[in-house]
């Protein structure tokens, strides 16, 4: 019975996040009011508040929604066993520019979103961090296993890399450069890091 019930209310607080981030997406979170996100999903918005106190916590939960999906889309290319490590760091970049630029293109308004979490949700910033470290740390030592790489410092090299990462994680940066020219930003890049990392 106990069951059922929390499985009623994990799928009511799936459709309240669909309809939530589709808002978001299209009008901004400034413009998107509680009601508006409890007329779509068919709920009075006394109702909504049973599931998230207010919006900022649907905006939170947003957030590690998206997060959640775009760090499986790169485990993808951590974890392809058929490539290298030198092709996975690269395929790292491109992908995490990829995503990036077509959440933004598609999501003008997402980056209002971004500007949330990042001047007040620190926590999700920084485990969004610690995850991209982890699979890049997992990269290194598949080309240290490979001999490809030299690396004396691997944690170092890991910030490093990141920290070389941001600009094509940026949102702001998606419309400052075509996709052609970040492509070719993140290439250059990725080329002289496995420079580095094969001396």
């Amino acid at each position: 019975m106990h069951a059922k019930v929390n499985d009623r209310i994990s799928e009511t607080r799936d459709d309240i996040l669909d309809v939530a981030l589709k808002h978001f997406r299209h009008f901004g979170v400034v413009k998107t009011a509680m009601a508006d996100i409890a007329r779509d999903v068919k709920m009075s918005t006394a109702n909504l508040y049973r599931y998230f106190k207010n919006k900022e916590e649907i905006v939170v939960a947003c957030s590690q929604r998206c997060l959640s999906d775009r760090h499986n889309h790169l485990l993808t290319v951590v974890n392809n066993p058929e490539a290298g490590a030198g092709w996975k760091l690269q395929e790292f970049f491109r992908e995490s520019l990829k995503y990036t630029y077509d959440q933004t293109d598609s999501n003008p308004n997402i980056t209002e979103l971004v500007s949330v979490i990042t001047s007040k949700h620190h926590e999700i910033v920084h485990e969004k961090n610690t995850t991209e470290q982890s699979m890049i740390k997992s990269i290194l030592e598949q080309g240290q296993e490979q001999q490809l790489f030299n690396i004396d410092n691997l944690d170092q090299a890991v910030k490093a890399i990141h920290a070389s990462l941001h600009l094509f994680q940026f949102p702001v940066a998606m419309n400052i450069f075509t996709l052609k020219e970040l492509e070719e930003k993140a290439d250059a890049v990725t080329s002289l890091l496995l420079k580095g990392l094969k001396k």
